[in-house]
């Protein structure tokens, strides 16, 4: 029996990054995770197969996450409609892009005062936020793993 739905949206995905589930199992914890997903090699087949995944599973929608040097005309042509986030990380602001909207990746990767620049613009955000036990011990004691990320751009929670 076909049962009629509506399309998925998929409100947070990374179509420039390889769809790497066991990625999480081969290192330990959720800092390790994220170095071994900004080491992944970014190609624009890596792309494709993602956007087809998507849409052979039913999504019709997708608010797509890059990072500042990837171009966005990648979904010109793809049977998805979509939003692109440019995630910023760090103490510095990158241009902004015409088809684009510049968001805080989390709030241990961006410098507070960026962070407050972006929250005061008038656009729609997506942010990573507590999606970690390491997140956690960083927001509520300022420790653990994630530290060495915020230390190297001189902050704490």
């Amino acid at each position: 029996m076909n049962l009629p739905t509506s399309g998925l949206v998929n409100s947070h995905c990374h179509l420039e990054y390889p769809l790497r589930g066991d990625l999480k199992n081969e290192l330990s914890g959720f800092a390790d995770w994220a170095r071994g997903m900004a080491a992944s090699k970014r190609e624009e087949k890596t792309i494709r197969e993602n956007i087809r995944s998507l849409a052979e599973g039913g999504t019709t929608i997708v608010a797509d996450h890059v990072t500042p040097d990837h171009p966005l005309d990648y979904l010109a042509d793809s049977p998805l409609t979509h939003i692109n986030f440019i995630e910023v990380i760090g103490a510095k602001l990158p241009p902004m892009q015409a088809n684009g909207t510049l968001t805080p990746h989390a709030v241990y990767s961006v410098h507070p005062e960026v962070l407050k620049r972006l929250l005061d613009q008038d656009r729609i955000l997506s942010i990573h936020f507590l999606e970690s036990a390491d997140e956690r011990e960083w927001w509520e004691r300022g420790t653990g793993p994630l530290l060495v990320f915020t230390g190297q751009m001189n902050y704490r929670p």
